[in-house]
Protein backbone atom coordinates (compact mmCIF):
# COMPACT_ATOMS: atom_id res chain seq x y z
CA UNK A 1 0.00 0.00 0.00
CA UNK A 2 0.90 3.37 -1.03
CA UNK A 3 0.49 6.54 1.35
CA UNK A 4 -0.70 10.02 0.36
CA UNK A 5 1.15 12.93 -0.67
CA UNK A 6 0.10 15.76 1.95
CA UNK A 7 1.35 19.30 0.36
CA UNK A 8 4.30 19.29 1.48
CA UNK A 9 4.77 16.64 3.50
CA UNK A 10 5.25 13.28 2.21
CA UNK A 11 3.92 10.34 3.59
CA UNK A 12 6.33 7.07 2.64
CA UNK A 13 5.24 3.21 1.33
CA UNK A 14 3.86 0.91 4.11
CA UNK A 15 1.80 3.46 6.22
CA UNK A 16 -1.25 1.81 8.38
CA UNK A 17 -3.68 3.91 6.68
CA UNK A 18 -3.84 6.38 3.91
CA UNK A 19 -4.26 10.31 5.30
CA UNK A 20 -6.12 12.47 2.49
CA UNK A 21 -4.45 15.59 0.74
CA UNK A 22 -4.40 18.46 1.92
CA UNK A 23 -4.95 21.74 0.55
CA UNK A 24 -4.38 24.89 1.27
CA UNK A 25 -7.63 26.89 2.39
CA UNK A 26 -6.59 29.54 3.85
CA UNK A 27 -4.00 32.42 4.47
CA UNK A 28 -3.79 35.28 7.44
CA UNK A 29 -0.56 37.08 6.92
CA UNK A 30 -0.47 40.42 9.44
CA UNK A 31 2.79 42.54 11.05
CA UNK A 32 5.50 40.41 12.65
CA UNK A 33 5.34 37.40 14.97
CA UNK A 34 1.74 37.29 14.24
CA UNK A 35 2.27 32.91 13.43
CA UNK A 36 3.43 31.81 16.87
CA UNK A 37 2.55 28.18 18.92
CA UNK A 38 -0.92 26.81 18.37
CA UNK A 39 -3.91 25.59 20.56
CA UNK A 40 -7.39 24.17 20.36
CA UNK A 41 -10.17 23.35 21.98
CA UNK A 42 -13.02 21.52 20.62
CA UNK A 43 -12.92 23.19 16.34
CA UNK A 44 -11.70 25.88 17.79
CA UNK A 45 -8.17 27.00 16.94
CA UNK A 46 -6.05 29.94 19.21
CA UNK A 47 -2.53 30.93 17.76
CA UNK A 48 -0.22 33.35 20.20
CA UNK A 49 1.66 36.47 18.46
CA UNK A 50 2.78 39.66 18.92
CA UNK A 51 0.45 41.00 21.59
CA UNK A 52 -2.35 38.99 20.21
CA UNK A 53 -4.42 35.85 20.18
CA UNK A 54 -6.03 34.92 17.33
CA UNK A 55 -8.56 33.22 17.36
CA UNK A 56 -10.01 31.30 14.57
CA UNK A 57 -12.92 28.76 13.82
CA UNK A 58 -11.92 25.25 12.18
CA UNK A 59 -15.09 23.18 12.46
CA UNK A 60 -15.50 23.49 8.84
CA UNK A 61 -11.95 22.42 7.26
CA UNK A 62 -12.87 24.41 3.77
CA UNK A 63 -14.42 26.96 5.60
CA UNK A 64 -12.11 28.63 8.13
CA UNK A 65 -13.76 31.79 9.88
CA UNK A 66 -11.67 34.67 11.73
CA UNK A 67 -13.21 35.18 14.96
CA UNK A 68 -11.37 37.08 17.16
CA UNK A 69 -8.36 38.73 18.24
CA UNK A 70 -7.21 39.12 21.98
CA UNK A 71 -5.08 41.36 23.06
CA UNK A 72 -2.11 40.51 24.96
CA UNK A 73 0.87 42.94 26.93
CA UNK A 74 3.56 40.85 25.86
CA UNK A 75 4.51 38.40 22.95
CA UNK A 76 2.60 34.79 23.41
CA UNK A 77 5.58 32.53 23.85
CA UNK A 78 3.48 29.91 24.68
CA UNK A 79 -0.31 28.47 24.48
CA UNK A 80 -2.36 26.05 25.98
CA UNK A 81 -5.61 24.76 26.58
CA UNK A 82 -7.33 22.33 28.87
CA UNK A 83 -10.51 21.57 30.14
CA UNK A 84 -12.42 25.81 29.55
CA UNK A 85 -9.73 27.06 30.25
CA UNK A 86 -6.93 28.74 27.95
CA UNK A 87 -3.88 29.73 29.37
CA UNK A 88 -0.75 32.22 27.73
CA UNK A 89 2.21 32.74 28.68
CA UNK A 90 4.42 35.93 28.07
CA UNK A 91 8.09 36.65 28.84
CA UNK A 92 7.08 38.23 32.97
CA UNK A 93 3.12 36.94 32.72
CA UNK A 94 0.52 34.36 32.72
CA UNK A 95 -3.04 34.92 31.68
CA UNK A 96 -6.36 32.87 31.97
CA UNK A 97 -9.18 32.54 29.90
CA UNK A 98 -12.43 31.41 30.25
CA UNK A 99 -13.20 29.28 27.14
CA UNK A 100 -16.47 27.82 28.44
CA UNK A 101 -17.55 29.31 25.05
CA UNK A 102 -14.65 28.47 22.81
CA UNK A 103 -15.45 31.00 20.58
CA UNK A 104 -15.35 33.95 22.98
CA UNK A 105 -12.31 33.68 25.67
CA UNK A 106 -13.17 35.57 28.58
CA UNK A 107 -10.15 36.76 30.66
CA UNK A 108 -10.17 35.66 33.99
CA UNK A 109 -7.07 36.66 35.84
CA UNK A 110 -3.01 37.21 35.23
CA UNK A 111 -0.01 36.39 37.24
CA UNK A 112 3.47 38.56 36.81
CA UNK A 113 6.09 35.26 36.31
CA UNK A 114 9.65 34.89 35.60
CA UNK A 115 10.17 33.89 31.95
CA UNK A 116 8.48 31.17 30.11
CA UNK A 117 10.25 29.04 27.02
CA UNK A 118 8.63 29.15 23.99
CA UNK A 119 5.86 26.62 23.63
CA UNK A 120 6.64 25.01 27.39
CA UNK A 121 3.49 25.20 28.50
CA UNK A 122 0.40 22.39 29.30
CA UNK A 123 -2.37 22.48 31.42
CA UNK A 124 -5.24 20.20 32.76
CA UNK A 125 -7.81 23.66 33.32
CA UNK A 126 -6.63 23.13 36.87
CA UNK A 127 -2.61 23.10 37.10
CA UNK A 128 -0.46 24.72 34.84
CA UNK A 129 2.88 23.99 34.24
CA UNK A 130 5.25 25.93 32.53
CA UNK A 131 8.66 25.60 31.54
CA UNK A 132 11.61 28.26 32.10
CA UNK A 133 14.92 29.01 30.05
CA UNK A 134 16.98 28.03 32.76
CA UNK A 135 15.49 24.82 33.32
CA UNK A 136 12.96 24.99 35.78
CA UNK A 137 9.07 23.90 35.69
CA UNK A 138 6.60 25.93 37.67
CA UNK A 139 3.37 24.54 38.66
CA UNK A 140 0.62 27.15 38.88
CA UNK A 141 -2.88 26.80 40.66
CA UNK A 142 -5.78 28.24 38.14
CA UNK A 143 -9.21 27.23 39.69
CA UNK A 144 -9.69 30.60 41.07
CA UNK A 145 -9.64 34.05 39.26
CA UNK A 146 -6.03 34.66 39.90
CA UNK A 147 -3.52 32.13 39.13
CA UNK A 148 -1.08 31.08 41.91
CA UNK A 149 2.71 29.86 42.19
CA UNK A 150 2.50 26.16 43.81
CA UNK A 151 5.90 25.15 43.49
CA UNK A 152 8.66 24.70 40.94
CA UNK A 153 11.01 22.19 40.14
CA UNK A 154 14.34 22.25 38.06
CA UNK A 155 15.80 19.17 36.47
CA UNK A 156 18.94 21.31 34.97
CA UNK A 157 20.23 24.08 33.81
CA UNK A 158 19.28 24.18 30.46
CA UNK A 159 16.04 25.31 28.54
CA UNK A 160 12.93 23.58 28.75
CA UNK A 161 11.97 23.18 25.19
CA UNK A 162 8.94 21.63 25.36
CA UNK A 163 5.71 19.88 28.09
CA UNK A 164 3.21 17.53 27.15
CA UNK A 165 0.79 15.64 29.74
CA UNK A 166 -0.05 11.85 29.80
CA UNK A 167 -2.01 11.73 32.33
CA UNK A 168 -0.53 11.90 35.92
CA UNK A 169 2.59 12.21 33.99
CA UNK A 170 4.21 15.18 32.77
CA UNK A 171 7.01 15.04 30.19
CA UNK A 172 9.90 17.86 29.95
CA UNK A 173 12.08 18.14 26.62
CA UNK A 174 15.47 19.85 28.02
CA UNK A 175 17.00 20.57 31.20
CA UNK A 176 19.66 18.08 30.95
CA UNK A 177 21.31 17.93 27.62
CA UNK A 178 20.18 14.93 25.80
CA UNK A 179 17.72 14.05 27.96
CA UNK A 180 13.90 13.21 28.35
CA UNK A 181 12.53 13.88 32.03
CA UNK A 182 9.37 12.51 33.51
CA UNK A 183 7.72 13.49 36.21
CA UNK A 184 4.89 12.19 38.67
CA UNK A 185 1.75 14.70 39.17
CA UNK A 186 -0.11 12.43 40.76
CA UNK A 187 -0.13 14.78 43.93
CA UNK A 188 -1.93 18.08 43.26
CA UNK A 189 0.24 21.24 42.66
CA UNK A 190 3.72 19.04 42.75
CA UNK A 191 6.04 17.57 39.78
CA UNK A 192 8.62 14.70 41.52
CA UNK A 193 10.98 13.69 39.14
CA UNK A 194 11.02 10.35 38.09
CA UNK A 195 12.62 8.90 35.21
CA UNK A 196 15.42 11.09 33.02
CA UNK A 197 15.82 9.37 29.80
CA UNK A 198 18.91 9.61 27.17
CA UNK A 199 18.33 10.67 23.92
CA UNK A 200 20.65 11.37 20.77
CA UNK A 201 20.87 15.38 20.91
CA UNK A 202 18.72 18.23 22.79
CA UNK A 203 14.78 17.77 22.56
CA UNK A 204 13.43 20.66 20.97
CA UNK A 205 10.21 19.48 20.35
CA UNK A 206 7.16 16.58 21.76
CA UNK A 207 4.37 14.89 20.85
CA UNK A 208 2.20 12.01 21.96
CA UNK A 209 -0.12 9.19 20.31
CA UNK A 210 -1.50 7.27 22.82
CA UNK A 211 1.11 5.48 24.22
CA UNK A 212 4.03 6.48 21.33
CA UNK A 213 5.79 9.54 22.68
CA UNK A 214 7.82 11.25 19.86
CA UNK A 215 11.03 13.67 20.93
CA UNK A 216 12.21 15.68 17.70
CA UNK A 217 16.03 16.35 18.62
CA UNK A 218 19.02 18.05 17.32
CA UNK A 219 22.45 16.36 17.38
CA UNK A 220 25.49 17.05 18.06
CA UNK A 221 26.44 17.34 14.03
CA UNK A 222 24.24 19.15 11.60
CA UNK A 223 20.91 16.74 12.24
CA UNK A 224 17.75 16.73 13.05
CA UNK A 225 15.95 13.31 14.00
CA UNK A 226 12.71 11.69 15.56
CA UNK A 227 12.91 9.21 18.54
CA UNK A 228 9.73 7.49 19.39
CA UNK A 229 9.53 6.21 23.20
CA UNK A 230 6.91 4.14 24.38
CA UNK A 231 5.06 5.41 27.04
CA UNK A 232 2.96 2.11 28.25
CA UNK A 233 4.45 2.38 31.80
CA UNK A 234 4.10 6.54 31.67
CA UNK A 235 6.88 6.99 34.42
CA UNK A 236 9.30 4.27 32.73
CA UNK A 237 9.52 6.18 29.10
CA UNK A 238 11.55 3.32 26.54
CA UNK A 239 13.08 4.51 23.71
CA UNK A 240 12.30 2.22 20.80
CA UNK A 241 12.63 3.63 17.73
CA UNK A 242 15.07 6.26 16.18
CA UNK A 243 15.24 7.62 12.62
CA UNK A 244 17.63 8.55 10.33
CA UNK A 245 17.74 12.52 9.70
CA UNK A 246 15.18 13.81 9.43
CA UNK A 247 16.51 17.58 8.43
CA UNK A 248 20.65 17.32 7.46
CA UNK A 249 20.69 20.81 8.68
CA UNK A 250 21.58 23.20 11.22
CA UNK A 251 20.14 22.32 14.66
CA UNK A 252 16.71 24.77 14.94
CA UNK A 253 17.59 28.08 17.04
CA UNK A 254 14.57 28.12 18.98
CA UNK A 255 11.32 25.59 19.70
CA UNK A 256 9.43 24.87 16.93
CA UNK A 257 5.55 22.64 17.60
CA UNK A 258 5.13 19.23 16.26
CA UNK A 259 2.04 16.81 15.89
CA UNK A 260 0.72 13.45 14.82
CA UNK A 261 -1.11 13.09 11.53
CA UNK A 262 -2.98 10.19 11.09
CA UNK A 263 -0.33 8.41 13.00
CA UNK A 264 2.81 9.96 11.31
CA UNK A 265 4.98 12.39 13.15
CA UNK A 266 4.99 15.61 11.65
CA UNK A 267 7.46 18.89 12.52
CA UNK A 268 9.04 22.11 10.88
CA UNK A 269 12.22 21.34 9.05
CA UNK A 270 15.17 23.34 10.49
CA UNK A 271 14.46 27.54 9.25
CA UNK A 272 10.85 26.67 8.60
CA UNK A 273 11.70 24.95 5.23
CA UNK A 274 8.53 22.69 4.91
CA UNK A 275 7.45 19.94 7.29
CA UNK A 276 9.38 16.25 7.82
CA UNK A 277 7.39 13.18 8.58
CA UNK A 278 8.10 10.09 10.23
CA UNK A 279 6.15 6.97 9.39
CA UNK A 280 7.09 3.16 10.41
CA UNK A 281 10.90 4.01 11.22
CA UNK A 282 11.49 5.76 7.74
CA UNK A 283 11.76 9.46 7.14
CA UNK A 284 11.51 11.96 4.58
CA UNK A 285 11.94 15.66 4.12
CA UNK A 286 10.33 18.07 1.93
CA UNK A 287 10.96 22.02 1.37
CA UNK A 288 8.59 24.59 0.64
CA UNK A 289 6.04 22.97 -1.22
CA UNK A 290 3.46 24.41 1.90
CA UNK A 291 5.01 27.34 1.94
CA UNK A 292 4.94 28.26 -0.92
CA UNK A 293 0.97 27.55 -1.62
CA UNK A 294 -0.15 28.45 1.80
CA UNK A 295 2.20 31.17 3.12
CA UNK A 296 4.16 33.60 1.69
CA UNK A 297 7.41 33.05 2.45
CA UNK A 298 8.77 29.23 2.33
CA UNK A 299 11.37 29.62 5.20
CA UNK A 300 8.94 30.66 7.99
CA UNK A 301 6.83 27.51 9.41
CA UNK A 302 7.71 26.41 13.05
CA UNK A 303 4.46 25.16 13.84
CA UNK A 304 2.21 22.88 13.04
CA UNK A 305 -0.70 21.67 14.61
CA UNK A 306 -3.90 19.31 13.69
CA UNK A 307 -7.43 19.90 14.98
CA UNK A 308 -9.72 17.34 13.78
CA UNK A 309 -8.92 17.51 10.03
CA UNK A 310 -7.20 20.96 9.93
CA UNK A 311 -3.62 21.16 9.21
CA UNK A 312 -2.74 24.63 10.87
CA UNK A 313 0.93 25.68 10.22
CA UNK A 314 2.55 29.07 11.37
CA UNK A 315 5.45 31.19 11.96
CA UNK A 316 6.55 34.58 11.59
CA UNK A 317 4.07 36.85 10.05
CA UNK A 318 1.92 34.21 8.63
CA UNK A 319 -0.98 31.71 9.81
CA UNK A 320 -1.84 28.87 6.81
CA UNK A 321 -4.80 26.41 7.10
CA UNK A 322 -5.00 22.88 5.20
CA UNK A 323 -7.77 20.64 4.54
CA UNK A 324 -8.84 18.00 2.76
Amino acid sequence: MRCSIVMGLVLLAGCSASPPTYKCVKTVTAGPEIGGEIASSGGVAYVGGENTISVFDVSKPSDVKVLTALAFPQRVEAIATGGNRLVAAGAQQLIVYDITDATAPVKLGQLNTTATSRNALVTDGHWVWAGSPTGQVAVYDISAATPTLATKVSPGPLPINDLVLKGTTLYAAGGVFGSLVAFDISQPGTAIQKTVVDVEGQVVSLALDGNALFAYTGQAGPEMRAQRLDVSSPLEPKLVATSTDLCACTTVAVTVQSTIVHGQFVAPLTYGKGLGAWPENNVVQTAGSIGETCIPNAKVISNVHLVGESLIISGNDSIGFLAP
